[in-house]
């Protein structure tokens, strides 16, 4: 079904020519991507160095609730109902944030909603996880240092 006359200089399917021509956005959004998950390792990380600092400053007020008679089950979950208010507060604000940014830059979304409750809700809950990882590791080492020590290194 090829004119004779016309030399064949490259025969392909379409399917691999719409592929060559596509390797650009392929590429670009192969390399955001990655940049986002990068972003989110990174935000995750923040959240638990912030959450181990907060409980490490609270070594002291949790030594002497121990003192006092507090069991390590009620200084974990002081620690983790600090994390969870800290968890509603931030995922509040970002979700508010990301649902603005999102419906600003509709115009530049194809095919995209400005609002994906399951891309928002995907990270909201991550977040969450990760903040109540982060929250427990720091609690559980200071609910189980002795208050005598704990009051002593300062």
């Amino acid at each position: 079904q090829v004119e004779p006359n016309v030399p064949v200089l490259m025969v392909q399917s379409f399917d691999d020519a719409a592929a060559i021509g596509l390797l650009p956005q392929k590429l670009a959004a192969w390399i955001a991507g990655s940049v986002g998950t990068i972003g989110i390792f990174l935000a995750a990380l923040g959240l638990y160095g912030l959450m181990a600092f907060l409980v490490a400053q609270r070594t002291r007020e949790i030594a002497i609730r121990m003192a006092l008679g507090a069991s390590n089950r009620d200084m974990r979950s002081m620690v983790l109902k600090q994390a969870g208010s800290l968890a509603a507060i931030g995922g509040v604000i970002g979700l508010v944030l990301a649902g603005g940014i999102g419906t600003l830059a509709q115009s530049l979304l194809v095919g995209v909603p400005p609002i994906d409750p399951i891309a928002f809700g995907g990270t909201a809950v991550l977040f969450a996880a990760v903040l109540t990882v982060a929250a427990w590791t720091p609690a559980r080492r200071a609910a189980a240092t002795d208050p005598a020590t704990a009051l002593r290194a300062e």
